[in-house]
This record gives structure tokens, C-alpha cells and sequence, in this order.
């Protein structure tokens, strides 16, 4: 009975076989399975997920921010490099999806340096481009690689934000000159992807690791309250035999202190 399959499985046994056309039927089978990239020929190049190494990009990101954050009103020594270190996010004519930028866009480099130039600085360039929700919760991070003698002067990338944000602030974050906060947009917090519904139902476990605490909203910071956490476990010693290499190691120490 197909009637018990899922629905996407359902569709997938409804293309006819073929004969005699095996790519008209492979891509046939992939619109049944998921026709938005076929009615979407941009739909490729919008981001709908976290990209799979966000936990660690993350880590990296909040050593980054550790050093100070950067901002057009504050840009420290790296005054008058502002219109190409300040990222910006932007809604787009797509309903449902924001783009975040960083640099000076369509910017020749035979045109001589595109602000200040800073001793120190030549050769810097973009690690990640990210952003963040009202709760300051990562939502979307995306890292660029280094381009050498070629620098790049414009970065950019667009995604649709899980449901629930209501406020996106853009971040980039640069090897030399650090991390730098642009101005947050406002979002309607009912526009979202369904590819990251479980970023909307995320436990509070996991909400409290990547919320700020201070931004919290009162019905997450509830949940984050009654977060209790887990009972440590006892660490037994262990128990080496006299003739083993360990053993002999901790004869030697126990030696040594008392020597001391």
C-alpha cells in the first residue's frame, strides 16, 4: 500500500518509469521530491540551513568577538575604513529572505585602495561573514576563504532567517582588524524557513548556550531558568598495578614530593 509511505516517498512513486530516458526520469524523481529548484532558478544560492561546521565557525566567532567589537561609531584605530569593514543587511524583493554584505561593491582594484590605507592591514581579508537574532543568537554564518595577492573588496550572501526573529544584526569578522557589528533590521517573526523549524523548537539547553542572557525574552528566559544543570559524576581513582609502567610513574612522583 503507498498510502503508508510518507508523502515525498508517495511522489517519488508516482513518476512513471522512462525507457529509453534515464535523465528526463532522474530529474523527473528530484521535482517530485522537491520541486522548488526547478520553479527557482535563484533557489540554489539562497541559504535555508545552518551550514554543517557552524558550532565550530561559532567557537571561532566569540574568540573573535572576545578581543572587542568594532562598529562604525567605535571603529578604534581603524578609522576611515569604515565603508569597507561595517557589514549591512538588507531585506530583499523576496519575502522571506534578508542579505547580508560587507565592502565596497564593484570596487577596481586599478582604481587605487578603496579607503584609508593602514599600515599593517594590506593584506587582511573576510574569514566570516554572519548574523545574529534579537536574543543574540547565532543564525547564519558563512566563512570566506583568503584570496592571497587578489584580494576581494565585496562579500555578500543571502538567507531566509528561522521563524521566530524579529531583529537581525550583521557581523563580519576580519584576521587582522577583528570583528565588526553593523545595524540590526527589523523582521517579521512569522516569515522563516522550514528547513530550520528545529532552530525555532530549539530546547532551552541549547538556547542557553547560544543566547545572551541579557537579551533574553521573558517566555525564553523562563525556559532557560528551569534549566538545571547535570549532576556530576564522581571520578573514581584509578588503580594501577605495582608492576605496571604507571604504577612505577606513581611510585616516582610520590617519591619526588616527598624528596621536596
Amino acid at each position: 500500500d503507498v498510502n503508508r509511505f510518507p508523502e515525498h516517498v508517495q511522489a517519488l512513486l508516482r513518476v512513471p518509469h522512462m525507457p529509453g530516458q534515464p535523465v528526463k526520469e532522474t530529474f523527473a524523481r528530484l521535482k517530485a521530491l522537491d520541486p522548488r529548484p526547478f520553479q527557482d532558478k535563484y533557489f540554489e544560492e539562497v541559504l535555508r540551513d545552518m551550514v554543517p561546521e557552524w558550532p565550530a565557525l561559532l567557537r571561532r566567532a566569540k574568540y573573535a568577538e572576545s578581543f572587542g567589537l568594532h562598529s562604525e561609531a567605535e571603529p578604534s584605530e581603524w578609522a576611515g575604513q569604515e565603508d569597507e569593514l561595517v557589514p549591512a543587511a538588507y531585506p530583499t524583493p523576496r519575502p522571506d529572505t534578508v542579505t547580508i554584505c560587507v565592502g565596497i561593491a564593484g570596487y577596481d582594484g586599478r582604481d587605487g585602495p578603496p579607503t584609508v590605507e593602514i599600515a599593517g592591514a594590506e593584506y587582511d581579508f573576510l574569514e566570516f561573514l554572519y548574523a545574529r537574532d534579537q536574543e543574540g543568537k547565532l543564525i547564519q554564518i558563512v566563512p570566506f576563504p583568503n584570496y592571497g595577492m587578489n584580494p576581494t573588496a565585496f562579500h555578500t550572501f543571502s538567507f531566509v532567517p528561522p521563524r521566530g526573529t524579529s531583529s537581525i544584526t550583521p557581523f563580519a569578522c576580519f584576521k587582522i582588524r577583528g570583528a565588526w557589528r553593523g545595524s540590526p533590521i527589523e523582521w517579521d517573526p512569522e516569515v522563516g524557513s522550514d528547513e530550520m523549524q528545529w532552530f525555532t523548537e530549539m530546547a532551552p539547553e541549547l538556547r542557553l548556550q547560544l543566547a545572551d542572557r541579557t537579551k533574553l525574552q521573558p517566555r525564553s528566559k523562563a525556559q532557560v531558568a528551569a534549566v538545571r544543570p547535570p549532576r556530576g559524576e564522581k571520578q573514581l581513582p584509578v588503580l594501577w598495578p605495582e608492576t605496571s609502567w604507571e604504577g612505577n610513574a606513581a611510585k616516582a612522583r610520590g617519591w619526588d614530593e616527598k624528596g621536596r
